[in-house]
């Protein structure tokens, strides 16, 4: 698949600037999604209020006019700022008028190591998990738990562990792991953990670009999609009846965004937008009437392997079927 490559335009040297009539956001900026027409300065703390604008906008259905950041008020006789102040529907932006209040912190640094910067230390956790112990190789060459426990796990070691854990038998799961716990060499006790109480349907390997910008994730990831084993298909394992199937693998190089979150689209090699044409049918009300009429435009291809890896998926399942009851 052909690479591309997002055109930034210089970042502007202000607190917040108009919107550009390009859908590219200026290096440096975010959407401001309070006031609804600007861009504003990247920071830390924004992006965390951004969030929770957006948030608001789109879940909560509170109008971006029924809001404002900065806003003033007086704690106990003193002047301060809320980050964002929400007001009754329509109606002047006065303390009076307040509803609620948002007051943010910047997120703790953790995402770009996926969670080994927050290791779980607490004896009492660590107890409850299989892969907080110690494992070592036995002579056949699985692996045996051993009676001790490790100091610290990281948080998505367990987490995989639980998600499975909460599976009834047969019941599948889909997961995103670092890409270390399936290719590091000391996490392959986790790797043989996961094959002898799951079946692993698939492995879809994922760009930074998937959880960079919202998550601020600068790792390789995959999304591993598991099916829980059945007791006794477990067992019959242990006896000596290994069942041996074939797994989908594959590799999403674009996911219909960039690094800062830019939807990317399908180009020609000439670097031309591909259109297709779309026919959709609308329906508008004349007096009395609903009449329906069929309406054609013309649409941008998100650059996305996604839906592909998808139709290969099905098409893979049709050849192969599941694996275990």
């Amino acid at each position: 698949m052909p690479k591309t490559k997002s055109k930034v335009e210089p970042m502007v040297p202000s607190e917040v600037e108009d919107t550009p009539k390009s859908n590219i956001i200026p290096e440096g900026f975010i959407p401001d999604y309070i006031s609804g027409t600007k861009n504003i300065k990247d920071s830390p703390k924004e992006q965390v209020r951004q969030r929770i604008a957006r948030a608001l906008l789109h879940e909560y259905a509170i109008s971006n006019d029924d809001m404002e950041s900065d806003f003033s008020v007086t704690i106990p006789g003193k002047r301060k700022k809320v980050d964002v102040a929400i007001f009754h529907h329509e109606s002047e932006h006065v303390v009076e008028n307040m509803s609620r209040v948002v007051v943010c912190r910047p997120e703790p640094k953790i995402g770009r190591n996926f969670g080994s910067d927050i290791p779980i230390t607490d004896a009492g956790i660590l107890d409850q998990y299989d892969l907080a112990a110690t494992w070592e190789r036995a002579e056949d060459g699985n692996f045996r738990r051993t009676g001790r426990r490790q100091g610290s796990v990281a948080p998505e070691i367990l987490f995989v562990e639980r998600c499975v854990k909460w599976l009834k038998p047969g019941g599948r799961a889909g997961i995103v792991l670092p890409d270390g716990i399936l290719g590091n060499p000391a996490a392959e006790y986790i790797r043989w953990w996961i094959l002898h109480h799951t079946w692993v349907l698939a492995s879809v390997d994922l760009p930074v670009e998937a959880f960079i910008h919202e998550a601020n994730v600068n790792i390789l990831t995959s999304v591993l999609f598991l099916k829980r084993k059945t007791d006794d298909e477990m067992r019959a394992e242990g006896m000596g009846g290994k069942q041996d199937y074939p797994v989908f693998m594959a590799v999403a190089e674009k996911v219909g965004i960039d690094r800062r979150g830019n939807k990317l689209y399908k180009r020609t090699p000439d670097g031309e937008e591909i259109l297709i044409e779309v026919e959709s049918v609308e329906k508008i009300r004349i007096g009395e009437k609903v009449i329906e009429r069929n309406l054609r435009r013309r649409e941008r291809i998100s650059d996305n392997d996604l839906p592909e890896i998808v139709k290969a998926y099905q098409e893979f399942r049709r050849q192969y079927p599941e694996p275990g009851i």
